[in-house]
């Protein structure tokens, strides 16, 4: 998947990155918009981006054909990706393993796919099994029992609480100069 960002408004779009991530699919993380950005004062660190990710990660200005050579190059020799799981909360754990344990005859990524039952997502795909949709109704009422709000709320939380942490490690800021009369008169 090339997964296009725009380099204003990461917080936004990384939530999807995640989500592609969590799948395990195979990624190339653009982001665009990045003359808009520069011209904001916002740097990225594109190295540390791909670390973080575990996938590629290019830069574009898709209005001007900046980073286009190098788009290009990536979609010709691509790369694999190793993205590490994103960090759950550990009281989703025993949950988690619990449904992938039984989707995995059912699904090529029972992880995965047990997180999106978990989310209430996804979950009518194993309407034909009996028993899987009774140890997925089981697990979902259990865990959302010991929990203050829905649990699709809470991961949705996670993911962005982890998207705010990473972002100062990833772009750098620096106002860009005023050419005011104030600041001429200083």
């Amino acid at each position: 998947i090339i997964n296009i960002v725009h380099g204003l408004h990461l917080q936004r779009h990384l939530y999807l990155t995640l989500q592609i991530l969590e799948a395990q699919i195979p990624t190339l993380v653009v982001i665009n918009m990045i003359d808009q950005a520069e011209k904001m004062g916002i740097e990225f660190d594109t190295e540390r981006f791909a670390q973080y990710l575990g996938c590629p990660v290019l830069t574009l200005s898709a209005k001007h054909g900046d980073g286009m050579p190098a788009l290009l190059s990536a979609l010709q020799n691509p790369k694999p990706t190793s993205p590490d799981p994103i960090a759950l909360p550990s009281w989703i754990e025993p949950s988690l393993e619990t449904l992938a344990t039984a989707l995995k005859p059912h699904s090529a990524n029972p992880t995965w796919s047990a997180l999106r039952c978990l989310e209430n997502k996804d979950h009518h795909l194993w309407h034909q099994d009996v028993t899987l949709v009774r140890t997925l109704q089981e697990t979902h009422q259990a865990l959302q029992a010991q929990l203050p709000e829905d649990l699709d709320v809470l991961l949705a939380e996670q993911r962005y609480q982890t998207i705010e942490t990473w972002l100062p490690n990833l772009r750098n800021i620096t106002p860009p100069h005023q050419h005011t009369t104030t600041a001429w008169l200083d």
